[in-house]
């Protein structure tokens, strides 16, 4: 076991360096060769807290976006969102380290994409908060799937399946176990831990989710955004 930015998951998987991966949906559109083990999903069915954009104005104004160099699905999320709904034409897109990185000294016509406990803080005074997840049920009302478990083979997906199904049905049953052993920036707020895992986060995997992952793709190819 060892961790790896999900940018990287996926020629990982494919180079066979990994066997099975909670992989971003992004990885599976670059490498349909792999295999998605149907079982369970990173997801949201509404806001989700976690992937925002920041911005200075609204954000038919924006014409520049930062992204963190690691993210892949939700990086592309936030380009479809800002060219298909928003209606800009001619977005720059500038990897950054977005530890590193201040939202608040963006000039007015940049935004910043952030994922995970960056965005889970609250937002520079005076700066727009968009929330991807709530944008993309907005215009879609349908759930959207950030990443699943994928495996480098069918062999091994058919292996692991059901160890993985249980792990999660495992898992739903310990929010308040899991938020008590997080090191993260809510460690002294289990509360609002507690929520977002039980109603911002949407882990399953089935014909409504498959869906929207097909719209997703679907969407992306319409913008050119992959092949």
């Amino acid at each position: 076991i060892f961790p790896v930015p999900p940018s990287q998951m996926g020629s990982l998987l494919k180079e066979g360096r990994l066997d099975v991966a909670l992989a971003p949906i992004a990885a599976y559109f670059l490498n349909p060769e792999l295999q998605i083990v149907p079982v369970a999903a990173i997801g949201s069915k509404g806001p989700v807290k976690s992937v925002r954009v920041l911005s200075h104005v609204s954000l038919q104004e924006v014409d520049t976006l930062y992204v963190d160099s690691n993210s892949q699905t939700s990086a592309l999320l936030a380009q479809l969102i800002l060219k298909k709904w928003f209606g800009v034409k001619k977005l720059k897109v500038k990897s950054v380290d977005i530890n590193q990185f201040r939202p608040n000294q963006s000039k007015p016509w940049e935004a910043t994409l952030q994922i995970g406990d960056a965005a889970l803080v609250a937002a520079p005074s005076g700066m727009t908060v968009t929330d991807l997840g709530e944008e993309w049920f907005r215009y879609t009302q349908k759930p959207f799937v950030y990443a699943t478990w994928m495996a480098r083979t069918v062999p091994i997906a058919r292996e692991i399946e059901m160890d993985l199904l249980a792990s999660k049905n495992e898992g739903l049953k310990h929010f308040e176990d899991i938020v008590k052993v997080y090191k993260g920036i809510w460690v002294f707020e289990h509360p609002k831990a507690k929520e977002y895992l039980e109603k911002n986060i949407h882990y399953a995997y089935g014909p409504e989710e498959v869906r929207g992952q097909m719209e997703f793709q679907k969407l992306l190819k319409e913008e050119g955004l992959i092949l």
